[in-house]
């Protein structure tokens, strides 16, 4: 029999299962989560096999309980019948099935509510996530330092001081990734302080939130930093550090004013720094606006099929050609995603597709996480904690989709959607 945290807070009995099931599952989802910071194919092969496992476990027989009836289950499939549907719409129909992969990170929920929440330490899975983390940080530095560059094994280290991370497909998907991470990780410090076995432990995680912090500034991605730093003031508002809070306000300050005016004339990282906050806050947009009037038209011409799965990056040209003042040069440039996730989803997938979107992330996050964290009276709760970690991790995502296409992006949604199942999978028996 095993205990576990109930929607409300308090424990519950469950059976556990078979052991060796439970133990074989609980080694893959290790292995997804050392992982899933650098290895998609990896990562990938860990998060299927435990599914795998899980469902033999479940269709074997025996006293492994069932699954369990939840309306996250049913919003999801509407939103996979909506992109199967966009397939057709597009005309790649069932053959171009491998254009949809990404709402496979699904799965990753499922495999988390679950089983994962009963089989995976909260504190544990974090501090493992930030460790691997600041060691590709380390490799990176280290391998700059002793010149080791050329070297093959080391090229997805050495881009880090160019400003692009190599382990990641762009620089802006991990700094998203970060912070997903330090969202839940900041939580666990500040709400579930007595959870961790000592002090020594609590201050090594927080030694590692920090390196991890150079490992975000280092991304160079703006849009990620803001949502940091508006997650940082959230967690410090909702668990009372008013103290603290003020002065993390006052470093803000201070660290804006030295990167709008660099006090180091020769110092190419302040001036780097500065030539992209102040490139945002002149209006700069990266041409975003061109293509976000190109995804508009498609979404006009198309209100309720929208182009179909595919359609953007196979019709952008001819879109953006009507944007009578786009300049020429913005013209000439093909796109596959309208840097957005809202418009993606809906010139894809149409009108069920944005609305049974819309409708699932207000469930998850209005409806079921917060409602949570809501119910748990217990203060210092892990549980509560990482319920709202999750649930900031969650709205800065979605935030940040504002400006980029992130959600199903490979690297940000599998881990996003097993956040989310971990910290939902405590029910009621």
């Amino acid at each position: 029999m095993t205990k576990y945290a109930g929607d409300n807070g308090i424990e519950s009995i469950k059976p556990a299962g078979n052991d060796k099931t439970d133990s074989i599952i609980s080694f893959f989802i290790m292995m997804f989560l050392v992982t899933v910071s650098f290895s998609t194919f990896l990562s990938n092969f860990a998060l299927y096999w435990a599914i795998a496992v899980l469902l033999y476990s479940r269709f074997s027989g025996g006293a492994a309980p069932r699954f369990k009836y939840s309306a996250v289950y049913s919003i999801m499939l509407l939103f996979v019948a909506a992109n199967i549907l966009g397939l057709f719409t597009s005309g790649l129909g069932l053959a171009g099935i491998g254009k949809i992969k990404n709402v496979m990170a699904f799965l990753a929920f499922f495999l988390a509510y679950e089983k994962g929440f009963m089989l995976v330490d909260k504190i544990k899975m974090m501090t493992a996530l930030q460790a691997v983390n600041f060691i590709l940080l380390m490799s990176a530095i280290l391998a700059t330092a002793f010149g080791l560059t050329d070297i093959v094994y080391f090229q997805d280290f050495v881009y880090w001081p160019s400003k692009y991370s190599g382990l990641f497909e762009v620089p802006i998907t991990y700094g998203e990734f970060l912070v997903m991470m330090q969202c839940i990780s900041l939580a666990l410090v500040l709400g579930a302080k007595g959870a961790f076995e000592s002090n020594v432990k609590r201050g090594i995680f927080l030694a590692f939130v920090c390196a991890n912090a150079v490992a975000l500034l280092l991304t160079y991605s703006r849009g990620p930093w803001a949502a940091m730093v508006l997650a940082v003031f959230a967690l410090l508002l909702f668990n009372r550090y008013y103290r603290a809070f003020a002065a993390a306000l006052i470093i803000s300050i201070m660290a804006a004013a030295a990167v709008i005016y660099p006090p180091v004339t020769n110092s190419a990282f302040l001036n780097d720094l500065n030539a992209r906050v102040m490139s945002t806050l002149g209006g700069y947009s990266s041409g975003r606006e061109v293509i976000y009037a190109a995804g508009i038209a498609m979404i006009k011409d198309n209100p309720v099929t929208g182009v179909g799965i595919g359609g953007v990056e196979k019709n952008y040209s001819d879109y953006v050609k009507r944007v009578e003042w786009a300049p020429e040069e913005r013209k000439a440039m093909v796109y596959g995603h309208l840097h957005n996730l809202y418009l993606q989803i809906y010139a894809e997938t149409g009108f069920a597709g944005f609305a049974s979107f819309i409708c699932l992330c207000l469930y998850v996050l209005a409806g079921r996480l917060i409602k949570k964290i809501r119910s748990i009276k217990e203060e210092g709760s892990v549980e509560k904690a990482f319920a709202t970690g999750t649930a900031l991790a969650f709205a800065a995502v979605l935030v940040m989709g504002l400006s980029e296409y992130n959600m199903f992006n490979n690297e940000i949604s599998r881990i996003l959607w097993f956040y989310t199942g971990m910290a939902l999978g405590g029910r009621k028996s």
